[in-house]
Parts: structure tokens; C-alpha cells; sequence
């Protein structure tokens, strides 16, 4: 029986993850229970709700609708810039047998997981359920040959990460694996002599992590292969031993309720229900937001912090225009709105013209800012996607080279750009809150890193690897 097999990272499978929104025979129960939540918390009748949605799910029409055996038509969603292959290629971590499965590399412990040290690292595809057929080589390699991307070269070898049994290998889908490779910030984590006196030398990102996510104290599950501790964002309840559909991820109606009270119908109504079902957390997460239509930029006007700026001065009017910036920098911008909603002062000291973009701007180009996630990842190849997007947000005038080295300047570092505007923009990014999902999973790794570096691991694992077989 077929079975998927869960990136631990993202909570999704090779692919993609779930294709379908539920299937036929569900559409009754799930409109309706849509229909009268929505109609509870409005003056609409669920009657006509019910018949609301079903016109906004009717409107994906045959050619997003698939048949199975048993005649039960599955509602597909309309993916989102697709065959993304970070999604399709995986990264995979152990060792491995001649056969591809867990090798046992320890003489006298044969019970016990590896050491992180000595594993092998595979570029890998081709997947059923946590078992890879191919990996991916060089283009110099005289034994490879065409994937069926038309572009990636791959040869057989198999490698297994199944989770079942408790196999210590492990995989990742590769997009996630490098953003996370990127944004756990290992310098700053304590060194791992304190945990591993006797064996001080420092490891690669990829036997830590091996080592990480093999010796928690709640293991991987090996249902699916997921972390218990790491908050996926609810992708992860879509697993139901294959992950299809997007149905369990349903967390109610806000947003399709609020589409229904502004008017919308129709297709028009399928991204806020798409956003309901929590489709984009399998939207591929590298896609910057465009300008929106019609869109004026604000004047940039300096600011300054002082008595003048305001009547009723609170202690942050008091401070140097630099060090306020610098408490702010600590503060979620979330908070940071909320805070300038409690009183007139701070909210005319906060609404000042270039204020908030000013905090935004620092979050996004310090090293340690909470929006370092805008930031295109060197290893994904993505600076100059995002430079294009950023670019188009820059008055037509703005000067794009450095008058001494004639090379392109960031446009977040323009005091022009408006980084507030294009921060909204992004949360409104289907692309863009995905990209901040996997920020949010790479800032729980880090913190399990720093926890690894300072208590070493928290069980002693055991795994008979003798007997492991994967069912042929």
C-alpha cells in the first residue's frame, strides 16, 4: 500500500505536497460546515453561503479535477508557480549501504546510531516514501543520464530514508534544506566543547543536524517522518499515511468569509479559500511580490527623535534617534505596531514619514534582523530574481550603480525604497509566507542546535540495523 514519507524540514512530501483540496464525496459536509460557520458569524444565510462556495469550487472545472477508480472526483487546486525542483530534489543524510540502506559503521556497538561524523551527503529524487531510486550527479558524470526535468543528470543508486523501523538516514527536500543551512546561525550558537569534551573538533551542518534530529528526547516519528518539537504550521496533519489532501489543514473560514462579505464570488473567491486549506505552505517560496496597481511612492522625509516632534513625550522620545532604533530592532514588527496604537504620542512618534521604514530597513539588512528571510540565499540562486522584483519598487530615476566599482547596489539599501510597503506586500505573498514558514522552522532548528551545544544528546539511541529491510 502506498505510503509518504514527510521532508522534516518542511512537513511536506517530494513534490510538493498535498494536489487535492478534498475529495467529491466530502463536498457536502465540508461547504457545509464552511457555510454554517461563516453564517454564524454574519447576517447571511447558510443556504445561500453553501451555494457561494460551491460556485467558487465549481469554477476550478474539469480541467483541475482528476477520477479515481472508484469514480470520486478530486477537487485539485491550481498550483502556484510550479515544478519548482528544490521541491522535487532531496538532500539525504546517513550512511549507507551498498544497498542504500542504514550502514552499520560501529564494530563494537552495532546497536547504536552512528556518530554524525563520516556521514555521506546525497543529492537525491525519484521518491516513494522515503526511498530515493536516483541521485543526482555532475553533468561531467559519464554514468548519468537525462531526469525526467529534461536538465538534471541522475544514475540509479538507491538510498534509503525511510523512517519506518527507526532508520537514522534522513532527507530533506533540498529548497528547504539550503534555507536552512542558511539561516541557523551555527557561530553564534555556544561551542560544542561544552557538550562534547571529548570530542571537541568541530562538524560540518550536516552531521550536526544528523546527530540533532536522531537524539531528541521525542523521537521522529516514524509514521511519517516528522520532528515532534518543530511547529510545521499544520501541513504536517494533511500526512494520512499518503498526504493528498489539504482538508485536514483547514483552519476555518476567516479569510473566505471576509472574501464573501467584500463581494468577491466566484473565482475570485478561490485564494482567500485556498489560504483557508493552507495551500501555501506548498507554494514555492521564492517568488517576490510585484508592485501593486495603482501604487504611489511616499516622499522620503529624515526623521528625528526630540521634544519636538510631539506633545506628550514618552521615554522613547527621550532617547537618541540611533539607540531607539536599536531597542526597536528587538522588537517583532507586530509588536511594534501594537505598541504604537496605545497612545497618541507614540503613535505620531512611530507614524512619522520614514519611521517605520527606517525599523523595517534595519530588520531586513542586519545580520541578526527578525526580516533577514526577504534576503535572497546564495546557495538557491536567487539574488537576482529578487533584485529584479526589488528594483521595480524604486522610482525609474534611482541610480543602480556604484560610482566607483560600476556594480549593482542593493535596492534595499536605497533610503528610497519603501521598505514597509514591499514588507506588507510580502505578507500578503502566498510565496512570501512560505518562505517565512520555513524562517520560522529554521529559527526552532537553531534553537535545538544551541540546546545540542550546550546538554550534548538528549537519549542514547539504539536501532538494530540488522533489522532493517524494506519490504520489497
Amino acid at each position: 500500500m502506498a505510503r509518504d514519507a514527510l521532508c522534516i524540514i518542511s512537513g511536506i512530501r517530494p513534490g510538493g505536497g498535498p494536489n487535492h483540496l478534498f475529495s467529491r464525496s466530502e463536498e457536502e459536509r465540508v461547504l457545509g460546515g464552511l457555510a454554517e460557520e461563516i453564517a454564524q458569524t454574519s447576517q447571511m444565510e447558510a443556504d445561500s453561503v453553501y451555494d457561494i462556495l460551491n460556485d467558487a469550487i465549481s469554477s476550478l472545472g474539469d480541467s483541475h479535477c482528476s477520477h479515481d477508480d472508484d469514480a470520486d472526483q478530486l477537487y485539485e487546486w491550481p498550483h502556484r508557480y510550479e515544478n519548482w525542483q528544490f521541491f522535487s530534489n532531496c538532500v539525504a543524510v546517513g550512511h549507507f549501504d551498498g544497498d542504500g540502506g542504514p550502514a552499520n559503521v560501529l564494530r563494537h556497538h552495532s546497536s547504536k546510531i552512528p556518530s554524525g561524523r563520516h556521514i555521506e551527503v546525497r543529492r537525491v529524487c525519484e521518491d516513494d516514501g522515503g526511498y530515493f531510486s536516483r541521485v543526482i550527479v555532475d553533468a561531467s558524470d559519464p554514468g548519468g543520464e537525462p531526469s525526467f526535468d529534461g536538465f538534471t543528470r541522475v544514475k540509479w543508486r538507491p538510498t534509503d530514508c525511510d523512517p519506518v523501523g527507526g532508520n537514522p538516514n534522513v532527507f530533506a527536500l533540498e529548497g528547504p534544506f539550503r534555507y536552512l543551512e542558511a539561516w541557523v546561525d551555527r557561530d553564534s550558537l555556544p561551542d560544542r566543547r561544552l557538550a562534547f569534551p571529548n570530542d571537541p573538533e568541530p562538524m560540518s551542518f550536516e552531521s550536526e543536524f544528523y546527530e540533532i534530529v536522531n537524539t531528541r528526547a521525542a523521537p521522529r516519528r516514524e509514521r511519517d517522518g516528522t520532528l515532534p518539537c518543530i511547529k510545521y504550521g499544520g501541513i504536517e496533519k494533511t500526512w494520512e499515511r499518503t498526504q493528498d489532501f489539504f482538508l485536514p489543514a483547514l483552519q476555518g473560514s476567516k479569510h473566505v468569509r471576509r472574501a464573501i462579505l467584500e463581494g468577491l464570488r466566484g473565482a475570485d473567491l478561490l485564494p482567500a479559500l485556498m489560504r483557508d486549506f493552507g495551500c501555501w505552505m506548498c507554494v514555492r517560496p521564492d517568488v517576490w511580490p510585484c508592485v501593486p496597481e495603482p501604487f504611489e511612492l511616499a516622499e522620503y522625509k529624515p526623521f528625528a527623535i526630540g521634544p519636538e516632534t510631539v506633545p506628550g513625550l514618552t521615554p522613547f522620545h527621550t532617547l537618541p534617534t540611533e539607540l531607539c532604533l536599536r531597542i526597536f530592532h528587538f522588537v517583532p514588527i507586530s509588536s511594534l505596531l501594537s505598541l504604537a496604537s496605545s497612545c497618541r504620542s507614540l503613535r505620531a512618534l512611530l507614524g512619522q514619514p520614514g519611521y517605520l521604514d527606517r525599523v523595517v530597513r534595519e530588520a531586513i539588512i542586519e545580520p541578526d534582523g527578525q526580516l533577514r528571510w526577504i534576503l535572497p540565499v546564495a546557495s538557491m540562486g536567487e539574488r537576482q530574481s529578487v533584485e529584479s522584483a526589488a528594483w521595480a519598487w524604486l522610482p525609474e530615476d534611482t541610480e543602480r550603480n556604484d560610482d566607483d566599482l560600476r556594480r549593482p547596489v542593493d535596492p534595499f539599501l536605497s533610503p528610497n525604497f519603501p521598505h514597509l510597503a514591499f514588507l506588507r506586500a510580502c505578507y500578503e505573498s502566498e510565496s512570501m509566507m512560505n518562505r517565512r514558514r520555513y524562517w520560522d522552522i529554521a529559527k526552532q532548528f537553531e534553537a535545538l542546535w544551541a540546546d545540542y551545544r550546550i546538554r550534548g544528546r538528549e537519549r542514547e539511541v539504539t536501532y538494530p540495523l540488522e533489522h532493517h529491510c524494506r519490504p520489497t
